[in-house]
C-alpha cells in the first residue's frame, strides 16, 4: 500500500515493500531523493533468501523515477575485504576482513546500480553501509559510536549536499478533551443524562447509517459543549525517574566497550551492557503500561 502526504512536506510517499525493504520519497531544492532503507538476510541465512532479497531489492532500484536521485542505505550484514583490487568502482580505500557470502552478493548489486564508500575508522564488524552515486553530493559518512541506542550497531550518519525543501509550518492543533470527572457528581451527570436524551429523542426515524451517527454525534457534542469543561491534553512524561537512570548506566556501559582495551575487558562490559539493555527495556515497557493504565482510569493523558 502506498502512502501519500498531501501536504506541502518534503516527504512526498512512503511505501513499505516487504518486512526488509521500505522506500521513502523527498522533495528537494535540486531534484527529488528516493530513498531505500534495506535490512538484509544475515549470513547464516539460505543463499535462495538472500538472492531473493537482493532480487527484490534490484526490482525496487530500478522502479524509481529516472530524475530522481537514488539512496539506498541500511544493515547489508555483509563483510567487504579490505583489498579494493577490481571493486575500485565499487567501494572506496576502506574494508575489513574477509569478504562473506553476503558481501559478495552486495558488491555485485553495487557494481550494476550503485557504489559505496565507507569511512567508519577501526571497528569489529564493518556490516551498515551507504550507498552512493552522485558522489559529490555524498559529503561524509561517518558512524557515532556514542550513540546510545540499545543496539549493538552503531549509528551510521551521512551527510548529503542536498536539502529538503523548506516544510511550510502547519496550524497546530491543540486536543481537547471534555472533563468526564465531572460526571462523577450526582447533579451534573443527571444534567447530562437529561439533555443527552431530550436531544437523542428528535434524531429522525429515517435516514442512512452516516447521517444517523452524524446527529447521534452532533447530539453529544452539544450536550457535552453546555454541560462539560473542556481540558486541554497535555504529553505527560511517562519513563520513571528510575527508568531514566537505567538508562544512563546502559549509556555508560556502552561508552565503557569503547573504552576497554582487551579482549576480555571487552566481552565483560558487552554482557555487562547486554544485561543493562534488557533491564531498561522491560523497565520502559512496565512505565508505558502504568501510563496507560492511568490514562484510562483518569481520561487524561
Amino acid at each position: 500500500m502506498k502512502h501519500t502526504d498531501p501536504s506541502p512536506a518534503a516527504l512526498m510517499r512512503w511505501e513499505p515493500i516487504n518486512e526488509r525493504i521500505i522506500v521513502a520519497r523527498f522533495r528537494t531544492r535540486a531534484r527529488n531523493l528516493t530513498a531505500i532503507q534495506c535490512y538484509a538476510p544475515t549470513d547464516a541465512a539460505d543463499l535462495q533468501e538472500k538472492e531473493s532479497f537482493y532480487s527484490q531489492l534490484k526490482s525496487v532500484v530500478e522502479k524509481v523515477s529516472k530524475g530522481d536521485i537514488p539512496i539506498c542505505l541500511g544493515d547489508f550484514n555483509a563483510k567487504i575485504v579490505s583489498n579494493n583490487t577490481d571493486l575500485e568502482r565499487v567501494m572506496g580505500r576502506q574494508g575489513l576482513g574477509e569478504i562473506s557470502e553476503n558481501g559478495e552478493l552486495f558488491t555485485e548489486f553495487c557494481a550494476h546500480k550503485v557504489t559505496w564508500v565507507s569511512r567508519y575508522g577501526r571497528t569489529e564488524n564493518q556490516i551498515d553501509h551507504i550507498s552512493r552515486k552522485w558522489r559529490r553530493n555524498l559529503l561524509d559518512i561517518r558512524n557515532k559510536r556514542s550513540a546510545d541506542i540499545a543496539s549493538d550497531h552503531h549509528l551510521v550518519i551521512a551527510d548529503l549536499r542536498l536539502r529538503v525543501v523548506r516544510v511550510q509550518r502547519r496550524e497546530e492543533k491543540v486536543g481537547c478533551r471534555y472533563d468526564v470527572r465531572r460526571l462523577g457528581n450526582s447533579e451534573m451527570r443527571r444534567a447530562f443524562v437529561e439533555q443527552l436524551v431530550l436531544r437523542t429523542s428528535e434524531l429522525p426515524a429515517s435516514g442512512s447509517v452516516e447521517e444517523l451517527w452524524s446527529s447521534i454525534k452532533n447530539a453529544f457534542i452539544t450536550t457535552s459543549d453546555e454541560t462539560l469543561s473542556k481540558v486541554r491534553s497535555t504529553q505527560r512524561e511517562w519513563i520513571s525517574d528510575k527508568t531514566w537512570r537505567m538508562i544512563d548506566e546502559r549509556r555508560e556501559a556502552k561508552a565503557g566497550i569503547e573504552r576497554a582495551r582487551t579482549r576480555a575487558a571487552k566481552t565483560d562490559a558487552r554482557q555487562r551492557y547486554a544485561e543493562l539493555e534488557k533491564t531498561a527495556k522491560r523497565a520502559c515497557r512496565r512505565d508505558k503500561r502504568v501510563h496507560f493504565a492511568i490514562w484510562i482510569v483518569s481520561g487524561v493523558p
